[in-house]
């Protein structure tokens, strides 16, 4: 580059791309963390800022290393340990428990609702309650 081109490009860099380049101040190989804790850059700015000053040929993308470690949150520990509810194989055992001469609704699986929110009847026509919640 000239140095005529090189002072135009100095004298039009935004103030993010000043904070950008003063972080290589020390080194001239830095990491992502290092640059956001030099310039004081948040991550979505020191993205940006990063892209202009590599279209602008003053920076170089060295290398990549990406890391990303996940934990559970309470819920996720939480579902972990009961289990998922709609997979057969890690439900925990099912509580039966006499209601009316039949087990209780709520242990029961998705099919034995089909004749209480609608299902089908013999003829194939769908039966749906009434107001009262009476069977058509």
């Amino acid at each position: 580059m000239k140095p005529e081109d090189l002072s135009t490009t100095f004298e039009s860099l935004h103030p993010l791309e000043n904070k950008f380049l003063l972080a290589f101040d020390r080194s001239d190989t830095l990491t992502a963390k290092d640059i956001m804790d030099l310039s004081g850059l948040d991550e979505s700015r020191l993205d940006m800022t990063a892209g202009w000053t590599t279209s602008k040929n003053l920076v170089i993308e060295a290398g990549e290393s990406v890391t990303t470690f996940v934990s559970l949150t309470e819920t996720g520990a939480d579902y972990r340990g009961k289990g998922n509810p709609r997979d057969p194989y890690h439900r925990q055992p099912a509580r039966r428990e006499a209601v009316h001469g039949q087990g209780h609704p709520s242990v029961l699986g998705p099919r034995s609702f089909r004749g209480q929110l609608g299902g089908r009847c013999a003829e194939g026509k769908e039966r749906r309650p009434d107001r009262a919640g009476r069977r058509a």
